[in-house]
């Protein structure tokens, strides 16, 4: 079986062609995605010494996807809860919920346009700034997602505190798009409510 990968693993394959060229008798039985790695299986040699040299180049080109982002390239990390498990950086991972959550079942269409949704955005942009930023905080402060009843997901990123991302929520309240809007708060990993606003 060859997987074919996100481009975001070009550089994976691209040293997996360099590494074959060093060791012209080997022969790929099969590339996948395992636990979320990328994952090389060769032929079996009779050779013990090239049969070694194959079972590390097998071991080091999985540890090295590990840490890139099978969609982008950019440094990411292993999504434990997603079925199969990827490689994501925190937007990717985003992403590829949101194309999730789009082929999923959907409640009766709310009837907004793009345009309305794009009137929304400089408003969410001002409260909680860009989206998907990057801060060094505890996990449990990662990946946080700000969703409406009426307009659904606004924003997700990292935060600072709790404190801060329900100062901002109420303070997004203040406008009068969300005025009789519920907000709730999510974590990317977990799509139960944590906050209610």
């Amino acid at each position: 079986m060859i997987d074919q990968f996100d481009k975001g693993w070009d550089s994976i394959e691209v040293l997996l062609s360099q590494l074959l060229e060093e060791c012209p008798y080997a022969e790929i039985e099969s590339k996948e995605r395992r636990l979320g790695m990328f994952h090389v299986k060769f032929k079996p040699m009779t050779s013990p010494a090239k049969q070694f040299i194959l079972d590390c180049i097998t071991y080091m080109l999985e540890r090295k996807s590990v840490w890139i982002c099978e969609r982008c390239g950019n440094k990411g990390f292993i999504r434990k809860q997603m079925t199969p498990r990827k490689i994501l950086c925190l937007p990717c991972y985003a992403f590829t919920l949101s194309d999730i959550a789009e082929t999923l079942p959907q409640e009766a269409p709310m009837f907004y346009t793009k345009e309305d949704l794009d009137e929304l955005a400089p408003a969410v942009n001002t409260v909680f700034g860009e989206q998907g930023k990057w801060l060094d905080v505890p996990k449990e402060l990662i990946g946080m997602v700000v969703s409406s009843t009426k307009y659904g997901t606004l924003w997700y990123g990292d935060v600072p505190s709790l404190e801060w991302l329900a100062e901002h929520c109420e303070k997004l309240k203040l406008y009068p798009e969300f005025e009789h809007d519920t907000l709730t708060v999510s974590r990317l990993s977990d799509v139960r409510e944590i906050l209610t606003f």
